[in-house]
């Protein structure tokens, strides 16, 4: 090491901070004692060497990604990076990319005790959230039970008006697809599992909320909601956006003490090139943009920069934990998409929320008709296992009037004894059971036939299951069109 790089390395290490030095190749210059401790290798392991030889699989990264974008314009840039060491462990890390005379300076910051409290901090906010959010859905889940309990006596005073039994089997059955989205919502928020988004109708969504978020806003406050009829689709997970919403809602909440009105509005819009030119982090193309807007007492301009970060709050001490729209701006960010918010003190604020659009039919729509050519032009031998009589017998009889031929069973035992004399098709089972669990009986079951289908029902609207192709998921309570979409799906 030459009398230069000594002092450049005697310099760097009396810094707090990892300083690393690249050319334009990312090649190693310098790396400070610091940087070594983060990255667990030397200078002398790391000098002469590109980053892409001494941290594998580095090129498909958003950090180097946004290396290379620092090295061609020269902008300063700014990250948050989960770093994996070699024995699977990680720390996370504050990275600065900094253009530089012999190429690019890297300056990070250990800041994996921060996150782990962050973590803590949104599971605290999450419990405080579901705690209202159960309140909310017992109490519309108890008016959906009222209704289907005073239209079963209906149903059975009920003689000859074959029009209104129709009618009335209609509301039972709206009550109960409602009941069960409630419920699948409230699961789903109170879940710690992997996000499963899906391409969602948003304006559906804001209105089958509209209920729930008049209510925790209070008497007060008015809603009004202005929605673009033919708005395109979005992708994202159901429950990500029901956090959006509460979130967006307390705040205007709070920012309206005395009252108010929030403007919740949705649109297909284009951002064309000028103006992604002035917002670079969001690309050209179709959106759909949600905003909302209160007429509340606005936030000062000097605090609308940092109105994202983690633990910054305008609130008073004890009022916020300065988490919500950090959670929002992650959320948003995860489905790809951009948000930036506008406030005038004394006059109000909007958020303003661009998801990517989008384009072609939903899966959904795409099974749906596969199932009209496939489905109801075959024949299945489909061994039913629940632990339930009356709901294995009424599946049962649902499926002999799509035609299909049925088997029962009680439990795992008699379903590995009924599917050991004779040929089935499609296992449908709980998956939940005293015995064996569902997925444990089809991993059973397609050792001795690899080509069986399976689809497992549930109640709970838990993690994903690995067990293999062909495989449907059927969420109680469910309807006919449902066990036909299952079908389509494994059939494909």
């Amino acid at each position: 090491m030459d009398s230069m790089d000594k002092h450049k390395k005697l310099a760097f290490d009396q810094l707090h901070e990892g300083v690393q030095i690249l050319d334009r190749e990312l090649q190693f210059l310098y790396v400070n004692n610091v940087t070594e401790k983060h990255g667990r290798k030397t200078l002398e392991e790391l000098r002469g060497k590109k980053m892409i030889e001494c941290f594998p699989d580095l090129e498909e990264t958003e950090m180097y990604q946004l290396l290379l974008q620092t090295l061609e314009d020269g902008k300063h840039r700014k990250m948050e990076n989960k770093f994996y060491y070699e024995d699977k462990s990680f720390k996370w890390f504050e990275l600065h990319f900094e253009p530089h005379d012999e190429g690019i300076l890297i300056r990070s910051f250990d800041i994996s005790d921060r996150k782990r409290l962050e973590s803590q901090y949104y599971h605290s906010q999450k419990l405080d959230a579901l705690g209202q959010l159960s309140a909310e859905v017992a109490h519309d889940f108890n008016n959906k039970l009222a209704i289907l309990a005073l239209n079963c006596e209906l149903l059975q005073r009920e003689e000859q008006n074959q029009e209104r039994i129709n009618q009335i089997i209609s509301h039972m059955k709206l009550a109960i697809e409602q009941s069960s989205a409630m419920t699948k919502r409230l699961l789903a928020f109170g879940r710690n599992s992997v996000i499963e988004p899906k391409i969602c109708d948003l304006n559906k969504i804001l209105e089958d909320n509209i209920e729930s978020m008049s209510r925790l806003i209070g008497d007060k406050i008015k809603i009004e909601f202005s929605a673009e009829e033919k708005l395109g689709h979005i992708r994202i997970d159901h429950s990500q956006l029901d956090q959006i919403f509460m979130n967006l809602c307390v705040n205007s909440r709070d920012a309206m003490s005395h009252g108010g009105v929030i403007t919740i509005r949705t649109q297909n819009v284009f951002l064309d090139q000028p103006y992604t030119m002035n917002h670079v982090q969001i690309e050209s193309g179709d959106y759909v943009l949600i905003s909302f807007s209160d007429n509340g007492t606005g936030i000062e301009e000097e605090h609308l920069e940092r109105i994202f970060e983690p633990f910054y709050t305008t609130k008073e001490a004890g009022l916020g934990t300065g988490l919500g729209l950090a959670t929002i701006h992650g959320i948003v960010k995860q489905a790809g998409g951009q948000i930036w918010v506008y406030s005038e003190v004394g006059v109000g604020t909007t958020f303003k929320i661009y998801f990517p659009m989008v384009r072609g039919d939903s899966k959904v729509a795409q099974i749906q008709r596969q199932t009209n050519e496939r489905i109801n032009s075959q024949e299945f031998k489909i061994l039913i296992v629940d632990d339930n009589e009356f709901l294995r017998n009424a599946i049962s009889e649902m499926l002999k009037g799509m035609g299909h031929q049925t088997l029962l069973a009680q439990n795992a035992k008699r379903a590995i004894e009924l599917f050991s004399e004779n040929k089935i098709d499609v296992l449908l089972s709980d998956i939940n059971m005293p015995d064996m669990n569902g997925d444990e009986l089809a991993s059973i079951l397609r050792d001795r036939d690899s080509k069986l289908k399976v689809i497992l029902m549930t109640g709970y609207a838990g993690p994903k299951l690995d067990i293999g192709d062909n495989v449907a998921i059927l969420e109680k309570p469910f309807f006919s069109r449902d066990i036909e979409l299952a079908l389509a799906k494994i059939l494909n």
